[in-house]
């Protein structure tokens, strides 16, 4: 038949073909359309019958590089196309060899690939050799080409040669765009004027590298970023400078999450310290002063002002009954220069205490003036002490009249005011502003504020725990005296 006819054929091929080969280390296999061995040749047969022969078995069990082999073994049968690849096996002492591996398609009486036909070449030394050159060259231009960072070459002029995928993200410069360019369009001005870029050859050509220096650079849009700059010296086998290796990091969201870090951690040292003065007294008029100058004082939260309001549960009011701050901007000039350079909280206290109190009266008289029904529904004092919320109020989106009059009053557009919460119930509430400076409060700070607010009313219900206690403890004493007075009287 025809079928047979073509079998004779190939196997007459297969034989010819091997014995062309035979002096050489290449292996052949001809693998059928269910990817089954069903022929091999000395070579392949010599080396694998210590583990049981090839026959039979899938072609996997010759060509160990599954993945890359099973596709160009699918292109063979189903396309009628030769392909071939270059694959690595590990041998039994742990060496790595390289074979090219072809794949020669075999058609039937119909044209269809009844058959694959697999020769696998070892490489000689020098082939394999430059195999691997080629190999990691393509490895790292991938790596350079594709890493995040910047990664820019430079001539003996300092000219742009290599310019990544990285530095076309960050810096938003096309590759084309920058070619042949010098480096200083990616430097601010200042570091321009200040020769950054003839002080860095200046290092790397006297220690071959400059290494994470932390500096500044702009991008095409104009933003200005923080970089961290390593640059390296290249020198050819002669030892003579050829050029220059730059990589730069963009790390501005690292810094800026370093600074957010750090600003918590300084604020709340801040809070754990104003705590530890608060629950140290059972004074609480110290207590309240303490809580206020911590609000406001330059080593505290630098707040301009703050106003302290409690509840009289005899009458229902919210009222004033302290504040800290400059009352206007020329009360600030006499404030804030006492506290220059003073950098412990203490002292700031004793500060406070001993001179800045003298200039809060006009403050702390405007502040006692007022007191604020807690039933009114408009008014935000009321809204904060009734719901245990806080609230940003800005005159310019007030409607509200007694908010508004607050204002007025306190001589302010904006204000935060928190709640102070007891362990059952609401005791009063702080207001703080920016009154001086103009500058308004962000979301982490107010959080700060309540805080500090439930610290403080902890302490305040502490203190007026011990004030009631105290007055029923002198009550006693009295009545004890009146006692003893009285028997004294019936006695005579």
């Amino acid at each position: 038949s025809a079928s047979t006819a073509i079998n004779c054929i190939m196997y007459k091929l297969i034989r010819k073909v091997n014995r062309i080969i035979s002096n050489h280390n290449i292996g052949v296999l001809l693998v059928d359309k269910k990817r089954t061995i069903i022929w091999a040749n000395e070579y392949i047969l010599k080396k694998y019958e210590s583990s049981g022969g090839v026959i039979g078995e899938e072609y996997s069990v010759v060509l160990r590089s599954e993945e890359i082999c099973k596709k160009k073994l699918e292109t063979a049968f189903e396309r009628n196309e030769i392909d071939r690849t270059i694959t690595q096996y590990q041998t039994n002492d742990n060496r790595i060899d390289y074979y090219r591996t072809i794949f020669i398609p075999i058609q039937d009486s119909n044209n269809g690939v009844e058959h694959v036909l697999i020769l696998i070449v070892n490489l000689s030394d020098s082939e394999r050799i430059a195999y691997e050159v080629v190999e990691l060259n393509k490895f790292l231009s991938n790596v350079v080409h594709n890493s995040a960072d910047a990664i820019i070459s430079l001539n003996q002029e300092g000219e742009i040669i290599i310019w990544n995928s990285g530095a076309e993200v960050i810096f938003g410069y096309k590759a084309d765009e920058v070619t042949g360019r010098n480096l200083d369009f990616l430097l601010p001005q200042k570091l321009i004027e200040d020769n950054e870029l003839g002080w860095i050859k200046e290092v790397v050509h006297r220690e071959n590298a400059l290494v994470n220096h932390e500096t500044e650079r702009i991008t095409k849009s104009g933003k200005i970023i923080i970089a961290e700059v390593t640059r390296t010296l290249l020198k050819n086998e002669d030892n003579e400078v050829i050029g220059y290796s730059e990589i730069i990091k963009d790390i501005t969201d690292r810094k800026r999450i370093e600074e957010e870090l750090k600003k918590t951690i300084e604020e709340l040292s801040k809070l754990n310290e104003i705590a530890e003065f608060v629950h140290g007294t059972l004074d609480e008029n110290e207590i309240l002063n303490v809580m206020l100058t911590g609000v406001t004082a330059g080593e505290g939260f630098r707040f301009n002002r703050a106003f302290l309001f409690l509840y009289n549960e005899k009458n229902g009011l919210l009222e004033g009954v302290s504040a800290v701050g400059p009352s206007n901007p020329k009360d600030a000039e006499k404030i804030w220069p006492m506290l220059s350079g003073i950098k412990s909280l203490r002292d700031v206290l004793k500060i406070y205490k001993d001179n800045v109190s003298k200039t809060n009266t006009a403050i702390t008289e405007i502040v006692k003036n007022i007191k604020v029904p807690v039933t009114g529904e408009e008014n935000v004092f009321a809204k904060c002490f009734n719901s245990g919320r806080h609230f940003a109020v800005e005159k310019e989106y007030t409607s509200s009249r007694d908010t508004l009059d607050l204002l007025d009053r306190l001589n302010t557009d904006h204000f935060v005011v928190i709640p102070l919460m007891g362990r059952d119930k609401p005791i009063g509430v702080l207001m703080v502003d920016n009154a001086v400076s103009g500058e308004r409060m962000h979301e982490e700070e107010i959080e700060l504020l309540r805080l500090l607010a439930n610290q403080t009313s902890m302490a305040i219900e502490n203190a007026q725990l011990y004030k009631n206690l105290q007055e029923k403890v002198e009550l006693l004493e009295k009545t004890y005296l009146d006692v003893k007075k009285s028997q004294r009287k019936l006695m005579d």
